[in-house]
């Protein structure tokens, strides 16, 4: 998700994803209305919407630590 398609979660009514009730952590994605799950045509143009918006977004790959001896 990104701008390009976080107007639709917000529009039904979605907010960011909270993990824990007690802490006031929110998560940068939502949850997918379950409305849209529920048809595939709508729930089709949702991933593409997502798919895009990974890909103008990348993320930049992880290091990997090596143990010692590596």
């Amino acid at each position: 998700m990104d701008e390009s398609n976080k107007s639709d979660y917000i529009m039904a009514g979605m907010k960011p994803f909270k993990p824990f009730d007690d802490k006031p952590m929110r998560m940068p994605y939502y949850e997918v209305p379950v409305d849209i799950l529920e048809n595939r045509e709508q729930l089709a143009e949702w991933a593409i919407k997502a798919l895009f918006a990974s890909r103008n977004n990348p993320t930049k790959p992880k290091k990997r630590k090596l143990g010692k001896g590596k």
